[in-house]
């Protein structure tokens, strides 16, 4: 859910992702809980999951140990992390291409789910 007084930017955001988000944007539609669990059920949407990869702390002693967390997520939501984060190069937005492409079996009609935690802008690009 986005926060009041948060403005779309007109390209690529390129802040903190951590960060409150817009409550609309352009080319897409804000959904809740119900719709992503209605759309599950009738098995009529591909769900995207644009959660950063957990990074190793900076702060930790090199050598000591680290585990990430264990991702949660939607079950059978496709994995794109950080598929958000500003401008792409070619190589990654042609993988990312060809990922959705296989998801939605090259159909433009499929509707896609994409989401991430909350202040999040990784779910909020415009690609």
């Amino acid at each position: 859910m986005g926060a009041e007084g948060v403005v779309e930017p007109e390209g690529y955001w390129d802040g903190n992702v951590d960060a409150p988000t817009p409550s609309t944007l352009r080319g897409g539609r804000v959904i809740h809980v119900e719709e992503v669990e209605a759309l599950l059920r009738q098995d009529k949407a591909v769900v995207i999951d644009v959660s950063s990869t957990p990074r190793r702390p900076a702060e930790l002693a090199p050598g000591a140990p680290w585990l990430p967390v264990p991702h949660r997520a939607i079950p059978n939501a496709l994995w794109l992390p950080g598929v958000g984060a500003g401008a792409l190069t070619q190589e990654v937005d042609d993988f990312y291409r060809s990922r959705l492409g296989r998801a939605t079996a090259g159909s433009v009609d499929v509707p896609l789910v994409v989401y991430c935690h909350a202040n999040c802008w990784l779910s909020c690009a415009r690609h």
